[in-house]
């Protein structure tokens, strides 16, 4: 009947068994859980370099992060491979991943979206449409939505799993107990059954267990027959050896669950955010250190032929920051190997640096390699005073942290890496907008100081143009008078210096308006040789005087035509023709040359028979004032010309340059784009002036002026016009009133008035339907091109320039009063 509390006892032990394979079940899949975790955070970690990459490339166009971007996709698809083969079991997360990879292919297709704005490179980062980046934002959400459900769902299953490992465990004790109590409980009833053997049974087994009290050949016959024949011995036997079975595989289950805490643990503290290196191992080395039972843990880090103690735990901290040689060791070892070493004895192991090894007292070691997207990097160590000390725990341990360490070092790494590529990318994007902000500094610097510049030159213009004016204008009417030949010469010399001032003030404005970007040509075909034959004509008289011979241009070549503005082109050719008179001998000649010359270009060539210029001196002719010791002779110039010709013919698209010997005469050639002879061709009839007669009938002509020696002026001039009645009004609002009560048939309007501008004078008189329609001419100082076009769109009827010249002005009035509101009896 001792087979009974056997039975019972088998028996009890089977859930037992039972218990044992479903905390394998949870175990492994406690071991899965924390792997999808893992690839969930490495597969977010790479869906941020894919994208940081594909945004680099954009902004910068750099080959490096387009590299980055085509080796994070295809980590995405290893990523999402495994992490589909992890779930496999599960439907639920299978769909979840199955929508995750749909949502990653449609973010994929977006950037590459996003690189194709960079084909052709563009010089600046392209912008992205609002649409595309509005499409960017939801994919983004979206994929952030179906990672976070998917590792929110991980997570549920780990404390899942995480609790039914500890109910298994509870439950194995009361299974444990249970059976025993119910062995127990067998034991009784067969003691009961069988009370005389049991109780002879129980003094043999007392004494048995107090070896003296008896004779010694009966006690070693009762131990005898308890390890043989003897049932209640082997029975005790049976329940001694399953206590301590289940002492030790309770005890295991302890230290497994500890590790598999401080594992989950250690993964839990490296997945939930960014950490660097130092973090990374400490969250490994000291976990490490407890699970194994050794005196020293170490992290062993390859620095080119050296060794470096990083971080260290236990007697490993004293030695931290050591370097030892790389070339044998534990470290060079494993990383040629990339097997886990093992050494029960130090002494005795030629992979172990024994030297090292006695220095920190190790005699027992175990190391697990350490590597980096397939590069050895280290080792994990963990090292004991004792010899043989570390079990199949300790090198599972060791081995599983080893393992975590390489795959948290390399997103570590890759972290920081990507840190200093978004600082680096930070920082050239803060530099770039500060260069950008600097330019536009500089740039409404420059605009503010054009600006000003504009002003100035157009106060100046009507500073110096309003007294210039006068003396030109009462010049001109002194020379209208019966004068005597010196009267008349003096009056010459006035009006001559006076138009050279005019020249002056005009050249130093166009210079300026050229240098603003404001010069507006009018570039069409020109034929050459009708600009040459003018400009020849206007500098004949000069050249008379001097002697020099100017023959007129008879090549055929000459009849070409070139892209040009007619008026600028022949201010250039007048410019240098004058000058190879002025600095020729006397008695001297001046030539001009017509012809093609390569890639489309036609050449206008003047060359002097004059004294030449030095070749050291040659660059210096194109800089404005400078003329190169000729203002200590008696020859006129400002030193303006040549400055303000090169720079029209440059706005025109040519080139103006100069070649010149000492004792044999200059040529200055002008290059311009040829073009094809226009297939009509229109004659300009010429224009005369101040021929006109006196307009009939009485007419009253208002002037709004401030300036009293201006109005004096036009007095004296439009007394030439008997039939014309003069106003004259030296205040804007005065000229108002005067327009409003007579009516006049004209208005000379000034810009620059005491009491308020001229332009809104000319607005007034417009808004009136008492002035709508009086003709108003803008006679001004002012004559930048802006001002009158301006004043014209405004409703002014023409714009005088002073100083004006009397017979241009005399005919605009002689035509405004005979105008259409006359002739329709609009008075």
């Amino acid at each position: 009947m001792v087979g009974l509390p056997v039975l019972v006892t088998l028996t009890a032990m089977a859930p037992l068994v039972v218990t044992d394979i479903a905390d394998r079940t949870v175990e492994s899949r406690v071991r899965e859980s924390l792997e999808v975790q893992s690839t969930l955070f490495e597969l977010a970690a790479v869906v941020s370099q894919v994208e940081s990459a594909s945004r680099g490339h954009l902004l910068t166009g750099s080959q490096a992060s387009l590299g980055e971007y085509r080796d994070g996709r295809l980590e995405e698809s290893r990523l999402l491979e495994e992490l589909s083969s992890l779930v496999r079991d599960d439907a639920d997360q299978q769909a979840r991943v199955d929508r995750l990879v749909a949502a990653v292919d449609a973010r994929l297709v977006l950037l590459d979206r996003y690189l194709d704005l960079r084909q052709p490179a563009p010089a600046a980062p392209p912008q992205i449409p609002a649409e595309v980046s509005a499409e960017g934002a939801e994919l983004r959400e979206r994929l952030g939505s179906e990672l976070e459900e998917l590792e929110r769902v991980e997570v549920a299953q780990l404390d899942e799993w995480t609790s039914r490992e500890a109910a298994t465990d509870r439950r194995r004790l009361v299974l444990a107990g249970s059976g025993a109590l119910a062995g127990l409980a067998a034991a009784v009833v067969a003691s009961t059954l069988f009370s005389s053997g049991v109780a002879r049974r129980v003094r043999r087994l007392e004494a048995l267990a107090n070896p003296g009290d008896g004779d010694d050949g009966e006690n070693d016959d009762l131990a005898r027959n308890g390890r043989h024949g003897d049932e209640l011995s082997q029975l005790e036997q049976a329940f001694a050896d399953a206590n301590r079975a289940i002492a030790e595989r309770d005890a295991a289950l302890r230290h497994e669950t500890e590790r598999l805490e401080a594992v989950i643990e250690a993964q839990l503290a490296m997945t939930s955010g960014p950490m660097e290196q130092d973090e990374v191992l400490e969250s490994v080395v000291g976990p490490s250190l407890e699970l194994t039972g050794a005196d020293g843990a170490v992290a062993l880090l390859l620095a080119g032929e050296e060794v470096v103690w990083r971080h260290g735990a236990g007697a490993a901290a004293a030695h931290l920051g050591r370097r030892w040689p790389a070339r044998a060791g534990v470290a060079s070892w494993c990383a040629a190997t990339g097997q886990l070493l093992q050494s029960p004895d130090v002494s005795e192991d030629d992979r172990v640096d024994r030297a090292a090894a006695e220095e920190v007292g190790a005699r027992s070691i175990v190391a697990a390699p350490l590597t980096v997207e397939g590069r050895s990097v280290g080792a994990l160590l963990a090292y004991s005073a004792r010899p043989a000390a570390f079990g199949a725990g300790a090198v599972r341990t060791v081995r599983a942290f080893g393992a975590m360490l390489s795959g948290a070092l390399g997103r570590a790494q890759a972290f920081e890496a990507r840190a200093d590529a978004i600082i680096a990318l930070g920082t050239e994007v803060r530099e770039r907008r500060a260069a950008e902000q600097a330019a536009a500094d500089a740039r409404d610097a420059a605009e503010q100081a054009n600006q000003a510049k504009s002003e100035f030159l157009s106060r100046m213009s009507h500073e110096l143009r309003t007294p210039l004016n006068a003396v030109l204008g009462f010049g001109q009417l002194l020379d209208l008078e019966d004068l005597d030949e010196d009267q008349r010469a003096y009056v010459g010399h006035v009006i001559k210096a006076g138009y050279h001032l005019l020249d002056l003030i005009n050249e130093v404005l166009d210079i300026s308006r050229i240098e603003s970007g404001r010069m507006s040509l009018s570039l069409e075909p020109v034929r050459v040789g009708d600009v040459v034959t003018e400009a020849i004509d206007l500098v004949r008289p000069l050249a008379s005087t001097r002697g020099i011979t100017l023959p007129p241009p008879h090549d055929p070549l000459c009849r070409r035509y070139v892209r040009a503005d007619r008026q600028r082109l022949k201010q250039v050719l007048l410019n240098l023709l004058a000058n190879a008179v002025k600095y020729n001998h006397p008695g001297g000649r001046v030539a001009i040359a017509c012809a093609p010359v390569d890639e489309g270009r036609f050449r206008v060539a003047v060359t002097d028979s004059g004294p030449g210029i030095s070749s050291h001196l040659l660059e210096r002719l194109w800089v404005p004032f400078e003329r190169l010791g000729a203002e200590l002779t008696e020859i006129e110039g400002t030193g303006l010309g040549l400055a303000l010709s090169k720079r029209l013919v440059d706005v025109m698209g040519g080139s103006l340059s100069v070649s010149s010997a000492v004792g044999q005469g200059s040529t200055f050639w002008v290059d311009l784009d040829e073009l094809d002879s226009p297939s009509e061709e229109v004659d300009e009839p010429p224009l005369v002036v101040g021929t006109r007669t006196a307009p009939a009938g009485d007419h009253v002509v208002l002037y709004v002026e401030d300036n009293l020696p201006n109005l004096r002026l036009v007095e004296r001039i439009l007394a030439r016009r008997p039939g014309v009645t003069l106003l004259s009004a030296m205040q804007g609002n005065v000229g108002l009133e005067l327009a409003a009560e007579h009516h006049p048939d004209l208005v000379l309007l000034d810009l620059n008035l005491p009491d308020r501008p001229g332009a809104e004078v000319l607005a007034a008189l417009r808004s009136d339907p008492r002035t709508a329609d009086v003709p108003v001419v803008v006679v001004s100082a002012d004559a930048t091109p802006g001002q009158l076009d301006r004043l014209l769109r405004a409703g002014a009827s023409d714009y005088l320039t002073k100083p004006f010249d009397v017979h241009r002005f005399l005919d605009l009035v002689d035509d405004l009063l005979d105008g259409p509101r006359r002739s329709a009896g609009l008075s």
